[in-house]
């Protein structure tokens, strides 16, 4: 939906400059625009940048973008075509200093003509009438929705601070997670989680709102808890819209409904 998305973890070293790998955006049948984020960067030598991509089933496919100046700190974005469909590749951003011996950031990934959510972030809410009791969530996704069903990490941690306690309920999972329901209407997704770690037995259902670049306060997370069960609040299947939200504090959001 957007280029230059701006990250705010993860950062790698990049020769004598600082940069990190984003999620990929504008992600077609056949194309994607690759992201990355330049942090710091050394004024006494020429730096230059690129991404690297290849299919994840063929690695030895691996292509490069054109390496381009690197002047200021900030978006980093590159276009790439020519994609085969309903494929996953990886990429990662790479630069080099002064022609010194490129180094890469982290990888990510993205998948031609399929639904995807991605997102990693923060929010926190306090409560105006009791100062001391503040809620938190946390999340985790990285999802693609194929004819199969959906596949990909998911995770939320949703903890509850007040007093002298603090509960934490952890739900989904960063390796095999119980999806639900997956429902991407525009650039709102709405997935149903069930905790598959056997601790606790709640339903989780995230709903994430791709709103515009990090800092622009329209990135939006509503987390609803769910008895699993008979006293169940909500089907677990049931993937509507939840009401409110609330802006993530640091990370992004990045939905991308296949065309």
């Amino acid at each position: 939906m957007r280029c230059g998305v701006l990250g705010a973890v993860a950062v790698a070293l990049l020769a004598g400059g600082c940069g990190q790998t984003d999620y990929a955006t504008q992600v077609t049948s056949t194309g994607a625009h690759l992201n990355a984020t330049i942090t710091t960067l050394n004024d006494q030598a020429p730096t230059t940048g690129w991404f690297r991509y290849w299919p994840t089933a063929a690695p030895s496919n691996t292509q490069e973008t054109t390496h381009r100046n690197v002047t200021s700190t900030g978006p980093f974005s590159e276009g790439v075509g020519g994609l085969a469909n309903q494929t996953e590749y990886r990429y990662r951003f790479c630069g080099s200093e002064g022609g010194s011996d490129p180094v890469c950031a982290q990888t990510h990934r993205f998948t031609t003509g399929r639904t995807t959510v991605q997102a990693y972030g923060e929010t926190q809410h306090s409560d105006p009438n009791a100062p001391s009791v503040s809620y938190h969530s946390d999340l985790d996704f990285d999802l693609v929705e194929d004819p199969g069903g959906v596949s990909g990490p998911a995770f939320v941690i949703a903890h509850y601070a007040g007093g002298f306690g603090q509960l934490h309920v952890s739900l989904g999972s960063h390796t095999a997670p119980e999806i639900t329901c997956f429902n991407v209407d525009e650039n709102v997704a709405v997935v149903g989680l069930h905790n598959t770690n056997g601790t606790v037995s709640l339903q989780s259902f995230v709903q994430l709102t791709d709103g515009g670049p990090l800092g622009s306060g329209q990135d939006m997370v509503n987390v609803l808890l769910s008895d699993v069960g008979g006293n169940a609040h909500r089907e677990p299947t049931d993937c509507s819209p939840l009401s409110g939200g609330l802006p993530l504090q640091s990370g992004e959001i990045v939905i991308n409904d296949a065309p």
